[in-house]
């Protein structure tokens, strides 16, 4: 049972000629309600519900999010190239040069029908993944 069927959730023999209906998206049923205040919803259904929000918070994990996956990508070719010998500033330039390829694909996944927390946590997780063993390459921080 979701949320909104939670406080949905009221006296549905409960039919008043003459007062406004609200109507639940989750089910096809009208309940009739004594006072439009009971027909609101809770602040936490309406940010996770709101196409608008849920678009611009796909946006948002596009482009700070992506932008951050790829930072902390280009941080760990840097971390991995000293590790293993080479040039530092030849594995950052790898890094941000696969970055260019990188940064539009993460852009188009978080666009794909998933949901927002998928989306969020698979650029985060990763992002703190590769920080984590970017600062272990490196000796930072122990």
């Amino acid at each position: 049972m979701t949320l909104f069927e939670i406080s949905c959730v009221i006296d549905l023999k409960r039919e008043v000629p003459g007062v406004h209906g609200c109507m639940c998206p989750a089910s096809s049923h009208r309940f009739y309600l004594p006072t439009p205040m009971s027909c609101r919803l809770p602040i936490r259904f309406f940010l996770l519900r709101h196409s608008g929000l849920r678009l611009l918070s796909r946006i948002m994990a596009a482009v700070f999010g992506g932008y951050l996956l790829t930072s902390v990508w280009i941080v760990w070719c840097g971390a991995l190239g000293s590790a293993l010998g080479s040039s530092r500033a030849e594995a950052i330039l790898v890094g941000m040069q696969s970055g260019f390829v990188l940064y539009p694909v993460i852009i188009a996944a978080v666009f794909l029908p998933i949901s927002l927390r998928s989306a969020w946590l698979c650029l985060l997780l990763p992002s703190a993944a590769l920080a984590a063993m970017a600062a272990c390459m490196t000796g930072w921080g122990g």
